[in-house]
């Protein structure tokens, strides 16, 4: 009886090319997707991006009695609590500029609501302009399909649709009188 013959030590067979090819694969796919955005790194940092800018209209709050800042100065009006502009960019979009806009509902309204956790303030936008606001209608979901919302209690949720711009709002609850109107 014959033996089979012993592999040589380059000897790589049909086998270990294909293993080696399918590697090869594998990691230019993952580079490529990391070049795009589209891995979960770049969700993440939106998101932390998302909650930094988010103090910014919370902060001014602060600073103005409980009232956030008008819609279309939210952007201005609170930048100085924030020391990085780089934070109003989605690091996916950053070609776009300015990633976030700013519930215009709550324009100058009060952040005591009975229901903040529900309340959106920033969300990712298609807009792409310093100080940009609507009622949630310029939603993205940039990340395989899902968008980050930050909500009024400071925390932000990946979802796959955007809330409603009223959700948690409390009719009643005042807004600026025009002598008392932020900046």
């Amino acid at each position: 009886m014959k033996s089979s013959p012993t592999p040589t030590r380059g000897d790589w067979g049909c086998t270990g090319c294909a293993c080696a090819f399918l590697a090869f694969a594998v990691l230019a796919v993952w580079v490529l997707n990391a070049g795009r955005g589209g891995g979960p790194a770049y969700t993440a940092s939106c998101m932390s991006n998302l909650k930094q800018a988010t103090s910014g209209p919370l902060m001014y709050a602060q600073d103005y009695d409980s009232y956030l800042p008008p819609a279309g100065k939210w952007h201005d009006g609170s930048s100085f609590n924030v020391k990085d502009d780089r934070v109003y960019t989605c690091p996916r979009r950053e070609k776009q500029g300015t990633g976030y806009a700013f519930n215009q509902m709550l324009s100058g309204r009060s952040t005591k609501h009975g229901d903040p956790e529900t309340v959106p303030v920033l969300f990712e936008s298609g807009l792409g302009q310093r100080n940009g606001a609507d009622g949630l209608q310029s939603f993205v979901a940039p990340h395989h399909g899902r968008g980050n919302v930050s909500f009024l209690d400071g925390h932000v949720r990946l979802l796959t649709s955007a809330p409603s711009a009223g959700d948690g709002l409390q009719e009643g609850v005042p807004l600026y009188k025009q002598r008392d109107a932020a900046p």
